[in-house]
């Protein structure tokens, strides 16, 4: 049996969505600006799979650091990074986190920036909250865990994923796609499943052994 990019968590991508959203929309980072990064991060990574051939073969290895694009001072220029933007893209990194620097789902891999954040992280117009995105968790946040008159951007990320928690588990035995395989634990029947590692509606994090999946909890 093969499955492709199972929606795996959709708790946990809602929160990593709406931290997205939030981030971006305090501090956007301009698209004209993404094929820097992703040039710089390329660069940064390319050889860390042991073959430099124009690919990040595993992300997972790269340390990809945007402050080594700083423009100096407090300049803006088309070449380079203000400490805003370069903060923005360290959150989009590292994944959400409450308060107490607790982290609550795996953040998106560096790379391809260019090609695959557009309008679906980063407004291809203000480099605000991308046109796919806002879509997603907004909608999911609103019908499934809080209600038609809820305000995406009033999630809070230390009180919320606890408090909705009943909200948020009814969410996801409706939607899980990992529910079918569960009887593949008990018999001897291969599944093997697919997920490209610069997706962005399925966070990447999420890939890996599927009998590790449910191992990964976004904190409650």
């Amino acid at each position: 049996m093969v499955a492709g990019d199972p929606f795996l968590k959709p708790p946990g991508q809602t929160i990593s969505w709406n931290w997205t959203e939030q981030v971006l929309a305090a501090s956007p980072i301009p698209p004209a600006k993404l094929p820097l990064i992703a040039k710089a991060a390329l660069s940064e990574c390319d050889g860390k799979d042991g073959v430099v051939d124009g690919l990040i073969g595993d992300p997972r290895r790269c340390r990809f650091d945007p402050g080594s694009l700083a423009c100096p001072g407090t300049t803006d220029r088309p070449d380079c990074l203000t400490q805003p933007q370069i903060g923005s893209l360290r959150k989009l990194y590292g994944g959400p986190r409450n308060s107490a620097g607790e982290q609550l789902f795996p953040g998106w891999e560096p790379g391809l920036e260019d090609l695959v954040w557009p309008s679906a992280l980063v407004n291809t117009v203000n480099g605000g909250p991308g046109q796919l995105l806002v879509q997603l968790p907004d909608n999911f946040l609103k019908y499934f865990v809080f209600g038609p008159g809820f305000d995406p951007f009033s999630f809070d990320f230390d009180t919320d994923p606890a408090k909705r928690a009943a909200d948020f588990q009814a969410a996801d035995k409706l939607m899980s796609a990992g529910a079918p395989v569960f009887p593949f634990y008990q018999r001897p029947v291969p599944l093997i499943y697919k997920s490209g590692i610069s997706g962005m509606v399925n966070n990447p994090g999420t890939s890996g052994p599927f009998w590790n999946i449910e191992d990964w909890k976004w904190k409650s």
